[in-house]
């Protein structure tokens, strides 16, 4: 999806001009897998989602001047529903339920002015809303009046994964590893703003991404016969999140197209830089086994946090009449629940769960 102005020349002289991309989409997946057997049972179910998303608002190579606003704006909204299941009964042998569920996000949302000489004088009369967010990922909006360069990226994601395996020898199996790699820019880059005489209004460029996990996997095996040896049950995850959100005004042209080699920002009211990053996870995974011989239960969850947080301003000169603010905002909330439980005459529970954040946040002048 992509919205833009190149090599233009652009002029609103009694209102404003609009760049704006808008990209949502949602899949919902239902899996599942049963058998019902005198002998062995064996059932399966495999559930793959993968979202590659493009989503562009650009100005480029061009001359914009508005009269009131100016807004340049990325919107992506993902969502993924899966609901997978295995179920198998194997009445004088082994039954055996294996489910997998994989789901991969890696979206790129972008917002930005690039080669170009914009203005937008803004008008207290005549503002334009935006969103914004607070400290915490929660969106709501605002009033600006001037220049808005924003890129935002939401993924909601809600997984429920259960197996089940009942037989002589009972055996589940449940995974579900999940994968998040967007990408979010907001930038204004080689770009004259304003001017020294007519300074226009608020000058804002804003990214934001935000990752949302609710996680549910159950595994069980049962081993129910009067003969019966062994039942085993194991759920294991993996929520793998490395998104990169940045946030810049910069000058990277060396020549004297701009600004004698500078770009020259002028806000006159504030100025903002800021990206902001939100990741929230609830996780509940259970592995059970019953059985009158051997019993075996465990869960596995890997958790990784590796995401880039960065909002910068560099080889510029910047003006503003009002605040000037650089900011990078990184929250992250986790909740897991992981466990491992077995009765038999001889018995194995375990759990094994691993969180790791190593997550970069910056606001650089420089």
């Amino acid at each position: 999806t992509e919205a833009g102005i190149d090599a233009s020349e652009v002029m609103a002289t009694d209102g404003n001009v609009t760049v704006i991309a808008d990209s949502g989409a949602t899949v919902e997946t239902i899996s599942a897998g049963g058998v019902l057997a005198k002998q062995n049972g064996i059932a399966g179910s495999l559930s793959t989602v993968v979202l590659t998303n493009e989503t562009r608002a650009t100005i480029t190579d061009s001359t914009v001047d508005a009269d009131r606003n100016l807004i340049v704006m990325s919107d992506q909204d993902g969502g993924i529903v899966t609901v997978a299941g295995a179920a198998a009964f194997g009445q004088e042998a082994a039954g055996v339920g294996i489910s997998l569920a994989v789901s991969v996000v890696d979206n790129t949302t972008e917002a930005y002015i690039d080669s170009s000489a914009v203005s937008a004088l803004g008008d207290d009369s005549d503002t334009y809303t935006i969103p914004v967010w607070d400290d915490e990922g929660v969106e709501s909006t605002e009033s600006v009046s001037g220049l808005a360069v924003i890129a935002s990226s939401t993924e909601d994601m809600s997984l429920l994964s259960a197996s089940v395996g009942v037989g002589k020898t009972g055996f589940a199996a449940n995974l579900a590893p999940t994968v998040v790699t967007d990408v979010t820019y907001a930038f204004i880059q080689d770009t004259d703003v304003n001017g020294a005489a007519s300074p226009g209004g608020d000058v804002i460029v804003r990214s934001h991404q935000g990752t949302d996990f609710d996680v549910l996997q159950i595994a069980g095996g049962a081993a129910i016969n009067s003969d019966a040896l062994s039942a085993i049950g194991i759920a294991a995850g993996g929520m793998f999140v490395a998104n990169d959100t940045q946030a810049w005004i910069s000058d990277t042209d060396p020549s004297t197209i701009t600004g004698d080699g500078r770009s020259q920002i002028h806000a006159g009211g504030r100025l903002e830089v800021s990206s902001r990053t939100a990741t929230t996870l609830s996780a509940i995974l259970l592995g059970v086994s019953l059985s009158q011989q051997f019993a075996g239960a465990g869960t596995v969850n890997f958790i990784g946090l590796d995401n880039t947080n960065r909002a910068t301003m560099s080889e510029v000169d910047a003006f503003s009449a009002g605040d000037l603010a650089i900011a990078a905002v990184d929250y992250n909330e986790l909740f897991a629940i992981a466990g491992g439980g077995a009765a038999g005459k001889a018995s194995v529970g375990g759990t094994f769960l691993v969180m790791t954040n190593e997550n970069v946040t910056e606001a650089l002048l420089v």
